[in-house]
């Protein structure tokens, strides 16, 4: 190129030099501080331009006339171009949609168009639909169609920069709404991902939310951990409440067995094994409950509950325990139900029950329960509380008290522990289980827990921290 070249950050004073040399010499002021962004002097004017390699291939860029653009405007128009550039996008019809001050006209061909926003959101949603569950689609659907994003909605996916994104979250934290920015930013920053791993429908290499550092408010999360003799207070509150019985042995099954929310309104009745029948799976019922200390009786009444995968965040299917009174709460739900009915707590909204819930209790049920009773906590926090008293009341390690979370159930080191050992670690669990029973529901001041609960066989158990004194092998 002919003419001199100056670095410098362009100044005021850069842009009077580079008006008064137009016509007279050609020179190209390069800016220091944007690299790759000058301003282009020639005989018949002077011009921002951009410099910078797309596909290995070094181009050149017109930006607009120096009289457009001040230097802070061709500076953020530059950095756009240039994200663009970083994602394999060729940023010159952005440029001069820019430089128009609106959209072109479209060609109408999509092989040189390629998909807007909504186009790339609804296919992804489809996807979303296809493998996860109807709740987590929901949210994807509130978070990418949001009346935030509007300004995307008509938008080429190619045209997309990080900057319309965080203008996103600038003004939803400027109304107030951190956590809603925090949520629609996480979204997107999942679907771009998407979109470049699909890289052969859209044409895009790079996510316009890749550089985007999240900034999640600190949120603290007070989980109260009732003491052993308030216990009673939450069977009492849940008790209180004005809805179905069914709703209620819902919510005492998510206290007594610590499962999440879809583990336990999913439950089918078909996935409960009454001990006296575990023989058709090759088990022998003294192994549970009894092969750890000669003095641990044997439990003869409960069940085991098979949770299917589909109901488990690991996917794995994960088998539970279940003690003498926890299976009376199972019995008197089965109680409750339909012949023909295969769900355990069957939706009890009739204009609900047809819909997308598959027919059983929704998750936001029990939510809403726990929150109406006041019960300090949510239906999540029974997890806390479990792990809590199992570690600090009854001196269960920590590896016992993830086989009942699924923590580490399900989550396999290997090829061989996934796919061929079945071993499900019952033998482990069942202490844990029984003694966890014996400590919520031993309260004397439980008088609205149904009474065909509390009197349950307990199989006259020995409490683990006895054990532990006359040194059983643990």
């Amino acid at each position: 190129m002919a003419g001199r070249r100056i670095r410098c950050e362009i100044s005021p004073r850069a842009l009077k030099v580079a008006q008064k040399a137009v016509g007279c010499k050609e020179i190209e002021i390069a800016d220091t501080r944007v690299p790759g962004l000058s301003i282009r002097v020639r005989p018949r004017g002077a011009k921002w331009c951009l410099r910078g390699r797309l596909l290995k291939k070094q181009m050149n860029w017109t930006i607009a006339s120096i009289d457009k653009l001040s230097i802070r405007q061709a500076r953020i128009r530059a950095e756009e171009a240039k994200s663009l550039i970083r994602r394999g996008i060729d940023p010159r019809e952005w440029l001069s949609d820019e430089e128009l001050g609106g959209p072109i006209e479209r060609t109408g061909d999509r092989s040189k168009d390629g998909y807007t926003y909504t186009e790339a959101v609804d296919l992804y949603l489809e996807h979303i639909k296809a493998e996860r569950r109807m709740s987590t689609y929901r949210d994807y659907l509130g978070d990418l169609k949001s009346s935030r994003c509007e300004g995307l909605f008509d938008k080429l996916l190619k045209n997309i920069i990080d900057e319309d994104l965080l203008r996103i979250r600038t003004k939803a934290e400027a109304d107030g709404k951190p956590y809603v920015a925090s949520k629609i930013m996480a979204s997107q920053k999942r679907f771009f991902e998407w979109v470049v791993d699909k890289k052969d429908i859209f044409r895009i290499t790079e996510s316009a939310a890749e550089k985007i550092k999240p900034r999640r408010p600190v949120l603290i999360r007070k989980i109260s951990i009732p003491a052993e003799g308030e216990i009673e207070k939450f069977f009492q509150k849940i008790d209180a409440q004005k809805c179905s019985r069914s709703i209620k042995l819902a919510c005492y099954l998510t206290m007594l067995t610590a499962q999440r929310r879809m583990t336990i309104v999913s439950a089918r009745k078909s996935d409960f094994v009454p001990l006296e029948e575990l023989d058709r799976w090759g088990h022998e019922i003294p192994n549970f409950g009894r092969n750890l200390d000669e003095s641990y009786e044997l439990v003869s009444h409960g069940a085991i509950w098979r949770v299917r995968p589909e109901s488990m965040k690991s996917q794995r299917q994960h088998d539970i325990p279940l003690p003498p009174r926890t299976w009376a709460v199972v019995e008197a739900a089965l109680k409750l139900t339909e012949p023909n009915c295969p769900w355990l707590f069957p939706q009890t909204r009739r204009h609900r029950a047809d819909k997308s819930s598959d027919g059983h209790l929704s998750e936001s049920t029990l939510t809403h329960v726990f929150a109406k009773a006041g019960v300090g906590f949510s239906p999540h926090g029974c997890r806390k509380i479990f792990a809590t008293y199992a570690d600090r009341d009854l001196g269960f390690d920590i590896s016992d008290t993830k086989l009942i979370l699924d923590h580490s159930e399900g989550r396999a080191s290997d090829i061989t522990e996934a796919h061929y050992i079945s071993h499900s670690a019952l033998a482990r669990k069942w202490p844990l289980m029984l003694e966890f029973e014996d400590l919520i529901l031993k309260s004397p001041y439980l008088e609205n827990f149904p009474s065909e609960i509390l009197a349950a066989p307990n199989s006259g158990r020995k409490r683990r921290s006895s054990m532990l004194n006359d040194n059983s092998d643990w």
